[in-house]
């Protein structure tokens, strides 16, 4: 049994990775500084990551959101057009997975404990990837938890190839900080 819940949370959590790109989403906001529509229009997990409420987070102004369901797990990636970096990709699906189960199991290996997020939480430095374009991109910023109503949820920040430390530092504070607003508007619905 043990096998069974710690292969279909790890297979999740690839899930969450990869299947929920920019590319990959079905559904997409309209983008633009003036009158864009709400990133909430581009599905239901883009209603937690609403531009202005990531931007406050993380000081990034994102632009497009695009947003997925597969079964039960909900994703919203938000970018900014014309630009494959930075980007937010955001997810969450319900679970019966335990605490202890999650942080020793479902957070990834070189994971850092997070406190004070959810009932387990975790935060990952993700190395350099390459968008379907070719642009290479700087490293990310993996924070995943379970939340007290049984949702695991995640959130990645990608950063452009030319990403500063400063940078990177300020994103991982905002990062926790909105991961924080978000479990708590979850907590209410």
């Amino acid at each position: 049994m043990r096998r069974r819940v710690v292969a279909a949370g790890l297979a999740l959590v690839g899930l969450l990775l990869t299947a929920f790109t920019a590319t990959g989403c079905d559904q997409e906001a309209a983008a633009g500084t003036n009158g864009r529509q709400p990133a909430a229009t581009a599905g239901r997990a883009c209603q937690l990551i609403e531009y202005d409420i990531v931007s406050g987070a993380l000081g990034t102004q994102f632009d497009t959101a695009g947003g997925a369901q597969q079964g039960d797990t909900y994703s919203c990636v938000l970018g900014m057009q014309g630009h494959p970096y930075p980007d937010l990709t955001f997810a969450m699906s319900p679970t019966t997975v335990s605490p202890l189960l999650y942080s020793v199991s479902i957070a990834p290996a070189g994971s850092t404990a997070v406190d004070q997020l959810g009932v387990s939480a975790y935060q990952l430095i993700v190395p350099p990837g390459t968008a379907a374009d070719g642009t290479a991109s700087g490293q990310g910023l993996e924070l995943g938890w379970l939340s007290a109503r049984q949702v695991m949820l995640l959130l990645r920040y990608t950063f452009p190839a030319d990403a500063s430390q400063p940078e990177i530092e300020k994103i991982a504070t905002g990062l926790i900080g909105l991961a924080k607003q978000i479990d708590e508007a979850l907590s209410k619905l």
